[in-house]
């Protein structure tokens, strides 16, 4: 039973697919100038809907129909004949007897359909793909893509590096290395003993001095107060120290300080390094070096000016079209009241519907990720389509 349940499923999508295909190539005979983009799936929704079918069993069988095998041009094997599992997934049942329902048995099936070989073929299809990973080649189908599946699909289209660019670029590796084996790098880590020991005294590993000490603590908790973690006031320990290894070993030229993040605040810096300079004034001054060779952004009104037409010539290049995904009354006011503003400050004129155009800028208004917390988030990814999504409730507060 549950063998014709799934073929007659299969049949079934076999059917919607052809008349999708034919839907849609009738759709682009009859296209007109303007006419927004009818892709596939809009194709396979708009047949199943004629069926008055639950959304759960449409997106059902257009999901599936869409990841079904379909046949490719170039070197790529047709995969219409491939039973594997890479390409046809799986599936399992699961049969539930309970005494709430004696009489029933719950049955579910879960399909696996859509494999990482699987995805990365469809890839290889529309553009090369190119892998840099140093496990690329690793023969093991746990870490790795099961190379030799793709190699029997992609057939000529699978390259490798040649024993001769082996070879070359063995040696421009080596020769990029030319000269380390003469130096002798010394690795240690500073202000290991403070992670989670934060305090005034953790800063007399510096300077040895407890007003100091204690001034620059005050400094900092003033400047951070919502910081509840120390990591981030520990990174100014971190470089006070660096300093201080520099500048106590005559012996070390210049000094790298390397942090995941650069502290933001530097007016804290300053502080610590003037502290610092204080210190240690008969061994060394350390200073920031003021950077004068730079261009500063011009906010005149000319400028502005300026900067308003490039803007305008860059948006009349391709006509923009505001997308109303949500479509209610005050949808409909919000979308108006972008179309007045970018006329009015940048002389564009915009057009409004409910679909995208293949050859506009598209500005789809959606509604932010908490409101499609429960249901499907219309982010979707359109291939070949300028899209921009705005939230209704962000923008609107921040216009």
């Amino acid at each position: 039973m549950l063998g014709k349940l799934r073929g007659f499923i299969k049949y079934f999508q076999i059917g919607i697919n052809i008349l999708a295909i034919n839907y849609m190539q009738c759709k682009a005979e009859r296209k007109q100038n303007g006419d927004d983009e009818f892709t596939m799936e809009s194709a396979i929704r708009s047949v199943l809907a004629e069926f008055r079918l639950n959304s759960i069993y449409i997106d059902y069988i257009t999901s599936q129909i869409l990841i079904a095998s379909h046949k490719v041009k170039g070197d790529i094997e047709n995969s219409d004949f491939d039973l594997s599992f890479y390409e046809n997934g799986f599936r399992f049942y699961s049969f539930e007897d309970d005494v709430v329902h004696d009489m029933q048995s719950k049955i579910m099936m879960c399909s696996f359909q859509t494999t990482p070989e699987k995805i990365l073929l469809r890839f290889c299809e529309k553009a090369k793909v190119i892998g840099i990973s140093a496990t690329a080649t690793v023969p093991t189908i746990i870490g790795n893509y099961d190379l030799d599946y793709l190699k029997s699909k992609m057939q000529t289209a699978f390259l490798l590096p040649s024993e001769a660019d082996k070879t070359r670029l063995r040696s421009d590796f080596s020769n990029s290395l030319c000269g380390y084996d003469n130096v002798s790098i010394n690795v240690g880590l500073l202000g290991g003993n403070i992670r989670d020991n934060y305090s005034a005294y953790a800063w007399k590993i510096v300077f040895d001095s407890d007003e100091i000490s204690e001034m620059i603590f005050d400094r900092i908790e003033r400047e951070l107060p919502d910081i509840k973690d120390n990591y981030h006031k520990e990174r100014y320990i971190r470089i006070a120290l660096a300093y201080k290894q520099f500048v106590m070993h005559n012996d070390i030229q210049s000094f790298l300080c390397v942090l995941t993040k650069h502290p933001s605040k530097m007016g804290i810096l300053t502080t610590v390094l003037e502290n610092f300079n204080d210190r240690f004034s008969s061994i060394a001054h350390l200073d920031f070096e003021s950077i004068t060779d730079y261009k500063a952004l011009d906010y005149t009104r000319s400028v502005a000016n300026e900067n308003k037409q490039a803007i305008s010539d860059l948006l009349s290049i391709k006509p923009i079209k505001i997308v109303d995904c949500i479509d209610d009354e005050y949808s409909k006011i919000f979308c108006k009241e972008i179309c007045d503003l970018l006329l009015s400050k940048y002389g564009i004129k915009t057009s409004c519907g409910k679909r995208v155009a293949k050859d506009h800028l598209n500005i789809r208004v959606i509604h932010n990720a908490a409101f499609y917390a429960d249901s499907d988030d219309p982010h979707r990814i359109f291939n070949d389509v300028a899209v921009q999504h705005i939230t209704f409730e962000d923008f609107s507060e921040c216009s």
